[in-house]
């Protein structure tokens, strides 16, 4: 409850003040009904107000003193929907839980004011009852309630959601309440990630969602339903089914799941007629309640019955039985028909004739309508036009707005709107809205009657938009804008704005920033897209068209990414026209509000793609196609067949395939031609030494599993192709082939043929069969196998084969050659033998045309085949690229790599993006001096480059060999020089790249391989600048020594043992962790002496500026230490475990602990984990915990505090110890490699060969 208002000054009496009239008004806590206030005395101070408790209505025999009740209790109970005490529920005590909820996550949508519209039901005991029992009988499942407008699905599940609630706790119980034009309530990616904020509240630290979307869901809701007391379901409560925005061709699994983990239901509720409700249909398990049937049907009457008994009696004067009779029977069981009927007998007296009462819900409303026409004019045409606003507003507004909106200055006028149309409207209470109450229409079927036929024609549906997006929808708003005001402006500013064909507003909307990052955060960035495809190609205003377009390219490329960072908006957009060609006045020229992130210097080189697609977290091996280019499908070494939405760049579908492996690769997959259905081939490992190999097939609309097939562990995984949407084929490398009938549940083999096979295609026409062997290629009938032709193609390495869209080629590629043959006889068309090692994959495109998948050059390749030469090469991967496939038109491919990722590319046209200058292959390490004036990269394979660290541009090679990126800045002689590890150890100036210093390594033959170490690294990790203070020398290591700078040359000393963790302490120390966990203090300034002064250590890092290191223990505590004596001097907290690095800034604000991701756990889910701690330093634990799963961390620096990390996953992360973790997120096109940063530079090199020099976008635009 809101802490009560203070009383009045004494010289003014109740009656005129703020408590005037409270008597008598309802006492609600969290929606529900308590009390109402009692009469009480003209002042009493600063007291509490008395009310009356519903349990004091009638006399309760268990306390004697609270009096005898009113004088007939039954009249009261049955006007409060209840029978007695005992339908009453018992507000519960919060549980401890309910005090340790973490505060709203992003995208929690709070539904307080739609439930307490539905917090009163008559008469609907039977159907509780059979809701909890659907819920008691099973372990899973879905249950939905179905009815027409206004048979009172809402009010179900609002109730069953208190009651729900009342059982297990506040926030208990995820939901969500579907209103089409309320806010973005009936976006799906919406609804997802609502259910999921929801979901982490529930769940806590363990439920922190490493991937969003469907995915991220699924993984929630199992977490949560692990986390349920012994007997309790989660159930997921969902209302307004029918009222989602779903695109053409798009299903309910747009944001259902479709499965559900075991102890979960989906209670929801929709209209009858719905046409998605067959996807629902399909699930196992489904229970429904068709409100109008019987026997809830005739419930809805008696409900009707009942509710007019309850209110004709609170008329003035009060309905006889013949009106309450007469308006019972013309609602026809139809709820909301009553209640709307209700408040036109209120509002108008003389509608109260028997005679005058519209049967049905459509009649009643054009009755209402009606009623309005028949005002004087003056009146009803400022009642319509109060009504056209609110239909067109897109969600409630407090009638003040409207007032202004229309020009309505005396009071009266909103009075008289309120008594005419307050039938049509739902009003929003001011306890939900700071005072001030909202009004929207009162039904969606309310919304469409005022929008439609001759009730508002499309100019003055146009009129209405353009007054919002002139007087309320503007951009920006003003300093003092209420919140309401800024949250319409960032929703429906472009929607009106468009909608009024004012393109100078979309123009500039469009130009503004700041708005981009508002309108995503409101709307996301489907809906956004959505938005921006409503906006037509012209000329006028000057930039609209290429604004929209490069926008739009913008979302689609990396929508996926936007969902989850949308306000990284200015700096990806900045990087992305960077990377294209555009220089930063034209940007500036084009776009504001580019001052927040960091933002590229200089362009780098990007991929070709239409789409990156991401969340596999280990390579992609196989991927497919349907006939549309609609839906994809993919399968990697994760274990997780994902089936990608194409259009939005969004995953649909994820099964992880065999979750109990603690591996399992996916070596092939296929779909539908009409997307329905996918299968994969795949091999899992574990538990324990157990291994599998087998096919299975699901239908995408739900999960459902439809086929699993075993083959022996031993065999090599088959391949697997769909010849028609429920015909799969599966080839095993032995020869064998069974053709699977899935919808019939048959099958049927084909006579065995020749053995090894390598690679297999089924022709478009899903008749003919190719498979290849070490000699080559053979066609067969699939239904029965008899032989059409052979190709023949000897070669050591395996042969790859795809038929032509039109099936009347095939095309047998290897490695370095090809051919194509006519199908009908096996005669050689065209032949090509100038196609390169490490063909992956390939797609026949045409009878001349052959694409292919270059493995390690990274590329997608379209070879002419006539010409022997390539036409086109598409770049984006940058770690193999395995697979790829092609849609039957040939206008888009899609391709998987081992940089985890799915592309979308378009063969028709590419990005055209231009070619910076950059390595050749990728960049181990980097690094930059501390004024940031100058850079050093040091890729694979080639000379290191020194760079203006201002310009981004490479000015000269270093002449000399680096190993595994081993360069850093260092001071030298008293200036920043660049040292080098190869097969020398050099130091370099880096104004004139000449050498300073050198120092051979004599100990590389008898020690082992010499490393770059420095502050915080593992020992035997390869990489480039970490944490080291840019005034110490580089440490160098060889297995069980490190080796000492000195004028003379370089030295070795023994540390005794082997080594977990060598780190450099300061000028004069190193610190060493060895394997049987003593801590080990080494001497580098005199002869090389260490001294252990520590046990059971893991790992450590030295404090930056004290005699003191922080320890990681093998009790998983992390502790500051002693450096002299190993003495614990303070207890920072502690890790869950144990395979964590820690990490120092060098103002030492905090301790960061990174757990590493492990090779191969039990569950493929945690193989792959990773997080991070921050703990602060005067021993309170740990301020701060992130997931970030996936990011595979390969560099880290600091820059003024803040930890930069650089990740697998193509992003650089800045971590903020006293903020949001991560405080910003830099999306990069290829992984990141290493990381370094100084003053206003940050410099990472990618897996591309790119190096990324990024500046505060606040200074590349001042």
């Amino acid at each position: 409850m809101q802490q009560p208002r203070p009383l009045p000054d004494e010289k003014y009496t109740l009656g005129q003040s703020q408590w005037s009239g409270m008597s008598g008004g309802p006492v609600v806590v969290d929606g529900m009904l308590l009390g109402v206030v009692d009469e009480h005395a003209p002042r009493e101070g600063p007291s509490a107000i008395t009310a009356v408790p519903l349990t004091a209505l009638e006399a309760d025999p268990t306390h004697d003193a609270w009096g005898h009740g009113v004088t007939d209790p039954l009249e009261w109970w049955v006007r409060l929907g209840a029978t007695g005490l005992t339908d009453l529920t018992i507000v519960p005590r919060p549980t401890d839980r309910q005090h340790e909820l973490p505060p709203a996550a992003p995208g929690l949508i709070d539904f307080a004011q739609e439930r307490a519209r539905h917090t009163a039901v008559i008469g609907r005991e039977p159907v509780f009852e059979k809701l909890h029992t659907w819920l008691e009988e099973a372990s899973q499942g879905w249950i939905l309630v179905k009815g027409s407008p206004g048979t009172g699905k809402s009010a179900i599940l609002s109730v069953m959601l208190d009651r729900l609630e009342a059982a297990s706790g506040t926030e208990s119980v995820p939901h969500h309440f579907i209103r089409r034009g309320q806010g973005n309530w009936d976006e799906p990616d919406t609804v997802v990630r609502n259910l999921s904020a929801r979901l982490e509240r529930i769940c806590g630290s363990l439920g922190t969602a490493s991937e969003g979307g469907l995915d991220g869901l699924y993984g929630l809701l199992a977490e949560a339903a692990r986390q349920q007391p012994d007997g309790h379901r989660l159930v997921i409560v969902i209302d307004g089914l029918d009222e989602a925005a779903l695109s053409p061709g798009e299903s309910l699994g747009r944001f259902l799941p479709a499965s559900l983990p075991e102890g979960v239901f989906v209670l929801c509720a929709s209209r009858p007629s719905y046409p998605q409700l067959g996807w629902l249909e399909q699930r196992p398990g489904l229970h429904v309640m068709d409100l109008d049937e019987a026997p809830w049907s005739e419930q809805n009457r008696q409900l009707v019955k009942a509710y007019w008994r309850q209110r004709g009696p609170l008329f003035a004067p009060p309905l006889n039985d013949e009106s309450i009779t007469a308006a019972a029977d013309a609602a026809q069981g139809n709820i909301l028909h009553a209640v709307m009927l209700a408040e036109v007998f209120a509002a108008d007296p003389t509608m109260r004739d028997t005679r005058q009462i519209p049967v049905g819900f459509e009649a009643l409303l054009e009755g209402m309508w009606l009623r309005l026409l028949d005002l004087d004019e003056e009146m009803s045409l400022r009642v319509l036009n109060g009504l056209g606003l609110l239909a067109v507003a897109g969600q409630a507004l407090p009638l003040s707005i409207v007032a202004r909106l229309l020009g309505w200055r005396h009071p009266a006028y909103l009075a008289k709107f309120k008594q005419y149309a307050l039938p049509f409207l739902l009003e929003e209470d001011e306890r939900w809205h700071g005072g001030e109450a909202r009004y929207r229409p009162f039904h969606e079927s309310t919304r469409s009657f005022l929008t439609s036929g001759d009730r508002m024609s499309s100019d003055l549906r146009r009129h209405w938009h353009e007054l919002l997006a002139e007087e309320l929808a503007t951009w920006p708003p003003a300093e003092d804008a209420t919140s309401f005001v800024r949250e319409y402006a960032a929703r429906w500013a472009l929607l009106h704005s468009a909608q009024a064909q004012d393109w100078m507003r979309v123009n500039a909307l469009l130009a503004d920033l700041s708005h981009g990052i508002a309108a995503l955060e409101a709307l996301g960035p489907q809906l956004m897209r959505a938005r921006l495809a409503d906006i037509p190609v012209t000329d006028e205003p000057v930039g609209l068209t290429e604004r929209a377009n490069v926008l739009a390219r913008t979302l689609r490329h990396e929508g996926q990414w936007l969902e989850s960072h949308p306000r990284e908006f200015p700096s990806l957009l900045h990087n992305r026209l960077t990377c294209i060609g555009w220089e930063r006045d034209r940007i500036r020229q084009h776009f504001s509000g580019l001052g927040s992130g960091w933002g590229l210097v200089q362009a780098v080189d990007v991929g070709d793609e239409l789409a990156i697609l991401r969340g596999h977290t280990s390579m992609v091996r196989s991927c497919d196609v349907d006939a549309l280019a609609r839906w994809g499908v993919s399968g990697g070494w994760d274990g997780t067949l994902r089936v990608w939405d194409l259009e939005r760049g969004t995953a649909r579908l994820v099964i992880a395939v065999d979750p109990q492996s603690g591996r399992c690769d996916i070596e092939s997959c296929a779909i539908t031609p009409d997307g329905h259905r996918v299968a994969s081939a795949f091999k899992a490992v574990g538990p324990g030494p157990s291994m599998n190999v087998r096919v299975r097939a699901w239908r995408v609309e739900d999960g459902r599993s439809l086929l699993d097939i075993p083959f022996p562990p031993d065999e090599d995984t088959p391949r697997v192709g769909f010849a028609d949407n429920e015909t799969l084929v599966v080839c095993r490398t032995s020869g064998d082939v069974e053709v699977h009938h899935l919808d019939q549940g048959t099958k049927h083999s084909l006579p065995p043929g020749s053995p090894s096979v390598g690679d297999m295609d089924i022709d478009p026409n899903g008749v003919l069969l190719a498979t290849t062997t070490d000699v080559g290629c053979s066609v067969r009938r699939l239904s029965d196998g008899s032989e059409v032709c052979t190709v023949p193609l000897e070669s050591d390495n395996p042969i790859l084969c795809s038929f032509s869209p039109d099936g009347r080629h095939v095309a047998v590629v290897t490695r370095g050659s090809a051919v194509v043959a006519q199908v009908a006889d096996g005669s050689i068309h065209f032949r090509a033998a100038g196609l390169g090692d490490g063909v992956s994959d390939c797609c026949l495109l045409d009878e001349r045309r052959v694409m292919f998948t270059s493995e390690w050059g990274c590329e997608l390749v379209v070879w002419d085949m006539k010409l022997d030469r390539a036409l086109v090469r598409y770049g984006g991967h940058t770690y193999t690229v395995d697979c790829c496939a092609v849609t039957r038109d040939g206008g888009h491919a899609l391709s998987g790599g081992g940089d985890n990722t799915v592309r979308l590319w378009s063969l028709d046209g590419r990005v055209q993006t231009i070619r910076p200058d950059r390595h050749a292959k990728l960049v181990y390490g980097c690094t930059v001096d501390a004024d940031a004036k100058f850079a050093c990269s040091a890729p694979q394979d080639e000379r290191p480059a020194v760079w203006d660290a201002r310009t981004g541009t490479r000015l000269m090679a270093l002449p000399t060999d680096v190993s595994y990126g081993f360069v850093q800045f260092c001071d030298f002689g008293g200036a920043q020089r660049i040292a080098t590890l190869g097969r020398v150890l050099r130091v370099f100036d880096a104004e004139t790249a000449t050498r300073v210093w050198e120092a051979e390594v004599p100990v590389r033959d008898k020690y082992g391989e010499v490393s770059f170490l420095t502050s915080g690294r593992d020992a035997g990790r390869r990489g480039g600048a970490a944490t080291s203070s840019r005034s110490h020398l580089p440490l160098l290591y060889a297995r069980t020594h490190v080796i000492l700078w000195e004028r003379s040359g370089l030295r070795p000393v023994d540390l005794g043992g082997e080594p977990r963790v060598v780190s450099r302490f300061d000028e004069e120390r190193a610190l060493a962790v060895l394997q049987d966990g003593s801590l080990k203090v080494l001497d580098l300034d005199g002869v090389g002496q260490s001294e252990s002064v520590a046990s059971g250590v893991l790992g450590c890092v030295g404090s930056p500026s004290r005699f003191e290191l922080y320890a990681l223990m093998d009790d998983h505590s992390v502790r500051l230490l002693d450096a002299s004596t190993g003495a614990t001097l303070q207890v920072l907290g502690e890790v869950e475990h144990a395979d964590v690095f820690l990490l120092i800034d060098p103002d030492e604000s905090a301790v960061w602990a990174v757990r590493r991701p492990t090779d191969w756990s039990t569950s493929w889910k945690d193989r792959e984990r990773q997080d991070l701690t921050v703990f602060a330093l005067d021993g309170s634990g740990a301020v701060r915990r992130a997931e970030m799963t996936g990011h595979q961390v390969f560099g880290t620096c600091f820059l003024s505090g803040q930890l930069v990390t650089a990740g697998w996953d193509a992003t650089l992360r800045i971590w903020d110890p006293h903020g949001a973790l991560p405080c910003a997120t830099i999306a990069g096109a290829s992984p990141f490699r290493c990381v370094d940063a100084a003053k206003d530079r940050i410099v990472a090199g990618d897996q591309r060969g790119n190096l990324w020099f990024l500046a505060p976008m606040a200074t590349l635009y001042t």
